[in-house]
């Protein structure tokens, strides 16, 4: 994604969205270059760039926003995508970063941290000799102050969603019995990379009786199976997620009876994903409605996880949608919204949107909202 400036300036409200929920006077904002759709990445969040490497982003009054990262290789594509006009390539991120706070007048007191979740114990003893041991973790701060999100993470998140429900029409058009999963899992994968999906997290598998969803092995399709598709995909490092289910063939009566249970219950939830709503009371109004149908024993591990969940490389929020959740539901709040679960009569099935929060509720980004498609003609 390149930084234009409009995206600048969106940075820039980013930036001091952090600075006021620290109430530190610097932040050092660290990512390990790993980068998970279920994990926040501060130095995404404030750069619009997911580095391959290490990299710290660090704050310091306000002063401009300065980067350090690695492997050196990758500047130009630092430069085209990085809104941050002060990136340095380094060959020793600590030392550097040292010598920043330094020259700063740091104490460490003073620094707050972004991403101490993915240091290494070992790497945060290093962290602790360069800037200081009394530096404090601040990432429950920072998911909280991020977990409204802006414009441009709604907008990617769209183009992320066209793109999973493209993919997966695509892939469908293809499913004949004989086919492997990881085929189907490549056709996804390979179609949406080519509409611009930058990175994609993808669950395929298949079976006359699905026991959960799990990656794509060499397992055959065959008439009768059913196809689960958790689909993933990233626009400028923001996902999105869709969960799809399929029979190869044609569907039958009780599947069809199930799987509109889960699909009226996502529903009813999604309706009840209003501004204030708490997320434990959305996740009962799903949970009332399938246990009335003779599942209340199902709505529970080891049978399904939970009810949906936040995504992308900014903040997480709502974090899981589990009955123990007194989250309150926030406009700008973004999440996959999936009550996916085993039924003793079809196995595991998959029924899933994105949804984002705005002052009128839960709104729908995908244009199709799941049916249980079938391959009639395979």
């Amino acid at each position: 994604m390149r930084a234009g400036q409009r995206e600048r300036e969106i940075f820039t409200r980013r930036l001091e969205r952090l600075r006021r929920a620290a109430e530190c006077d610097a932040l050092v904002l660290y990512s390990n270059g790993n980068h998970s759709f279920l994990e926040m990445d501060p130095v995404w969040y404030l750069t619009g760039h997911k580095v391959l490497g290490e990299a710290v982003v660090l704050v310091h009054g306000d002063r401009p926003a300065r980067m350090l990262f690695a492997p050196s290789w990758d500047r130009g594509r630092v430069a085209e995508e990085s809104a941050v006009a002060d990136a340095q390539p380094t060959d020793d991120l600590v030392r550097d970063l040292a010598r920043w706070c330094r020259d700063g007048g740091l104490r460490s007191a003073q620094i707050g941290v972004g991403g101490a979740d993915k240091l290494t114990a070992r790497r945060a003893a290093e962290l602790g000799a360069a800037i200081g041991t009394d530096w404090r973790a601040l990432d429950p701060v920072l998911q909280r102050a991020a977990a409204c999100r802006d414009e441009l993470e709604i907008m990617l998140a769209d183009q992320a969603t066209r793109i999973a429900e493209e993919g997966y029409r695509y892939a469908l058009s293809a499913v004949r019995p004989g086919m492997r999963e990881y085929e189907f899992g490549a056709l996804l994968d390979s179609h949406m990379r080519e509409l611009g999906a930058d990175d994609n997290f993808l669950l395929v598998s298949a079976s006359q009786h699905n026991l959960a969803v799990h990656a794509p092995g060499d397992r055959v399709l065959e008439r009768g199976d059913i196809i689960l598709a958790e689909i993933s995909p990233s626009c400028g490092g923001q996902c999105t997620q869709i969960c799809r289910s399929a029979v190869v063939g044609t569907a039958s009566a009780v599947q069809r009876e199930k799987f509109a249970l889960l699909r009226a219950a996502m529903l009813a939830g999604i309706a009840a994903c209003r501004p204030g709503a708490r997320v434990a009371d959305v996740v009962r109004t799903v949970d009332r409605m399938i246990g009335a149908a003779g599942y209340e024993q199902y709505c529970r591990p080891p049978y399904m996880r939970t009810r949906g969940h936040g995504m992308g490389s900014g903040s997480t929020f709502p974090g899981d949608l589990r009955p123990d959740s007194d989250v309150a539901l926030a406009p700008g709040m973004l999440f996959v919204f999936h009550p996916n679960q085993y039924l003793p009569e079809t196995g595991y099935l998959l029924c899933g949107e994105p949804i984002v929060i705005d002052e009128g509720g839960g709104r729908v980004l995908t244009r199709d909202v799941a049916v249980l498609d079938q391959t009639e003609g395979a």
